[in-house]
C-alpha cells in the first residue's frame, strides 16, 4: 500500500509528453522473429562501427507479432500534469496540435500521442490484410 506522501507525487506527475511506440513494450507472440534476426546474423554479421566508448552494431529490423498489456517505459521527459505546461516537447510525428500553437497543454497531450499510434497501427494492419 502506497503512503499518501508518494500518492499525491504520483498524481501531479501523471503527463510523460513522450508516448511514442519507442516507449511502449509489449510481449512477443513468439520467438519467430527473434531466430529470423539470429539467422540473418549468422548468414551475414553485423559490423560495428567502433566508437571511443566502443563498438556500436547495427540494429536489425525484426517483425513480430504482440500481445499482452502495452507497458510505457522511459519517464526521461515527464512533465508534472498542469496547464503551466507550455514548452515544446514530443516526437515531431506524435506532437500534439496545442503543443505546436505553443499553447498551454496538459495530459491531453499524451492521449493525442496514443490515438495516432493506434491510428498508425490500424491503417498498417489494414495495409497488410489488403495486400
Amino acid at each position: 500500500m502506497r503512503s499518501n506522501t508518494s500518492r499525491s507525487k504520483l498524481d501531479r506527475a501523471d503527463c510523460t509528453a513522450d508516448i511514442s511506440p519507442q516507449n511502449v513494450l509489449t510481449e512477443a507472440g513468439d520467438d519467430t522473429a527473434f531466430r529470423f534476426v539470429e539467422e540473418q546474423e549468422s548468414q551475414e554479421p553485423s559490423q560495428p562501427q567502433e566508437t571511443e566508448r566502443g563498438p556500436i552494431y547495427p540494429s536489425r529490423t525484426a517483425v513480430s507479432v504482440v500481445s499482452g498489456i502495452p507497458i510505457l517505459t522511459d519517464f526521461g521527459k515527464m512533465r508534472f500534469a498542469g496547464p503551466i505546461n507550455s514548452g515544446w516537447c514530443m516526437p515531431d510525428l506524435y506532437r500534439a496540435p496545442e503543443v505546436l500553437l505553443k499553447l498551454p497543454w496538459d495530459y491531453p497531450v499524451d492521449l493525442w500521442s496514443v490515438g495516432v499510434m493506434v491510428s498508425a497501427h490500424a491503417e498498417l494492419n489494414t495495409h497488410q490484410i489488403e495486400d
